[in-house]
């Protein structure tokens, strides 16, 4: 009776087992599903008006050449949303899309909260680019926010496709209490104009 009573402990205990490792691989696989479904806004949307500028943050270059990009905080969805767009190599910066601007962009962006700050879990991005192109377009990053140049991180980037990026980036000191937090995440790219190359450098 012992001997029985063992068994079917142990084979309880294995059915157990069983039941968190399958439960695992379901909540895994729920939590990929929803992070892949993180699909950006439309890119009107985020420089209409329309959004507000609660939870917003944003940033613009007047040098050549000049862009915009805006980023939306979603903290109850973790995950960021945003565009951007450049401006044709010599036109002055405008704080509304122009009609043909040198590139546009939107995307998003998971994140997760943990212990000491929040964790960076992928980057989509979709692209549209005029005739001309830009050489080197890549996501750069620095880990474990290094402000050190030397050991920022790039992944290439191919214009006109959209891409999803799997990052798994810490980001210690930083939550999105306040609505927003710095991703630390830039796009890169070597734009030539005239004979004389620009480094394109937006913040996302």
């Amino acid at each position: 009776m012992r001997h029985f009573t063992k068994r079917n402990i142990f084979k309880l205990s294995c059915l157990l087992g069983l039941l968190f490792a399958a439960g695992i691989i379901v909540w895994f696989a729920v939590s990929q599903k929803q992070l892949c479904n993180a699909a950006p806004l439309a890119f009107e949307q985020v420089f209409d008006g329309s959004l507000g500028t609660e939870n917003s943050r944003g940033s613009y270059g007047s040098p050549l050449p000049a862009f915009q990009s805006r980023s939306y905080y979603f903290p109850k969805n973790k995950v960021v949303k945003g565009a951007f767009y450049v401006m044709q190599p010599g036109e002055r910066y405008q704080d509304t899309p122009p009609e043909n601007p040198f590139v546009t962009g939107v995307y998003a962006y998971c994140y997760d909260r943990s212990q000491d700050g929040i964790v960076l879990q992928n980057f989509t991005l979709s692209t549209n680019v005029s005739d001309a192109g830009i050489e080197d377009f890549c996501l750069a990053f620095y880990e474990n926010n290094a402000e050190d140049a030397s050991v920022m991180q790039k992944i290439p980037l191919s214009l006109g496709d959209t891409v999803t990026l799997p990052l798994n980036i810490k980001r210690s000191g930083e939550n999105d209490l306040s609505g927003t937090f710095n991703s630390g995440l830039f796009l890169y790219g070597m734009i030539s104009y005239e004979g004389k190359d620009y480094q394109l450098r937006i913040q996302v």
